[in-house]
């Protein structure tokens, strides 16, 4: 997929995903709210939501 985008923007890429995407720490698998307690930043982001992409990941290094 990056690779297409990066042929159709070049290095306007960045920019681009600079403006269309914002990164907000939580876990939206804890509740209807996506996890944001703050009233005010969870109806913007409700109001402006088009794709939820979840990234998560472990930090036990010791994990299979």
């Amino acid at each position: 997929m990056f690779t297409l985008l990066k042929e159709k923007w070049g290095a306007d890429l960045n920019s681009l995903i600079s403006k269309k995407i914002v990164l907000v720490p939580g876990d939206i698998s804890y509740d209807d709210d996506l996890g944001v307690k703050d009233s005010n930043l969870r109806e913007e982001i409700w109001s402006q939501l088009d794709v939820v992409v979840n990234l998560a990941a472990t930090t036990n290094f010791d994990e299979r």
